[in-house]
């Protein structure tokens, strides 16, 4: 067999700094370089319901990975990663009194549910919206578990990430605001978004940071030929309607043609 060998293609700039630089000490536990460790602030909440945490493979190892957070600070939770054509293959965990935390058509209102009707278990679902929606997709037992959203007073605060819209939230913020809903008993919720939080700042603060605020909005591209585009100074829309056919011209398709 062959062996390929890589090209001796030339480092990009910041390929450099990290060949160059000292050697960064990671953290185990939250993947991060030991300077941009958050384990320290991230609480220990023991919470009543069980928390199912199903992520797309891809997502797993990402820096800004926040259901390891979650996972890390839950006692009771559990953190399964899978490709959405393996994902099937985990339906015995799921908990026939459970629910599922995910905007569906069918999706009510968290709020809603009464205290004899709590859950017994939430799956959360994570990954990019698109890698959600794989998940949710191939795996036909969610569709058979309640399906409960849920409504953020304030818009996300997941800053080093793009989200689709203004009231998109991240695993960590769907997560507490669910749970203090359905445990508002629970002590913890606002220190583990207080970590999420801490996160979220110091990579801000990073000095080569530039995350959305050099991000220009997404724009709708409309199916217009670009040269329509390019001079509209120069455009001239002709616009025409075919007469009307006056009543006698107009075919009888009754009659017959004569023999």
């Amino acid at each position: 067999m062959k062996t390929r060998l890589p090209r001796n293609r030339p480092l990009r700039p910041s390929q450099q700094l990290l060949a160059n630089g000292p050697f960064r000490e990671m953290c185990f536990r939250c993947l991060r370089p030991q300077h941009f460790c958050h384990c320290d602030t991230v609480p220990r909440i023991h919470n009543l319901t069980e928390v199912l945490i199903v992520q797309h493979i891809q997502e797993r190892s990402h820096p800004f990975n926040t259901a390891r957070m979650v996972g890390q600070s839950l006692t009771n939770s559990q953190l399964i990663v899978e490709s959405p054509n393996r994902v099937s293959k985990h339906t015995d965990l799921l908990n026939p009194k459970g629910a599922l935390l995910y905007p569906s058509p069918l999706a009510r209102d968290i709020e809603t549910v009464s205290v004899e009707n709590c859950p017994e278990q939430l799956v959360v679902l994570d990954g990019t919206w698109h890698q959600v929606k794989q998940l949710f997709r191939n795996w036909p037992a969610l569709s058979g578990l309640p399906h409960f959203k849920v409504f953020p007073q304030t818009p996300g605060q997941y800053r080093v990430r793009l989200e689709p819209d203004g009231h998109s939230l991240s695993t960590v913020e769907a997560t507490v605001a669910a749970l203090k809903i359905l445990e508002p008993e629970t002590c913890g919720f606002d220190e583990l978004l207080q970590s999420f939080a801490i996160m979220v700042e110091r990579q801000l603060a990073h000095p080569s940071a530039h995350y959305l605020q050099d991000q220009a909005p997404r724009k709708q591209k409309a199916n217009i030929p670009h040269a329509l585009l390019a001079d509209l100074g120069k455009l001239v829309v002709a616009y025409g309607e075919a007469a009307p056919m006056a009543e006698k011209f107009r075919p009888n398709k009754a009659a017959r043609l004569p023999v």
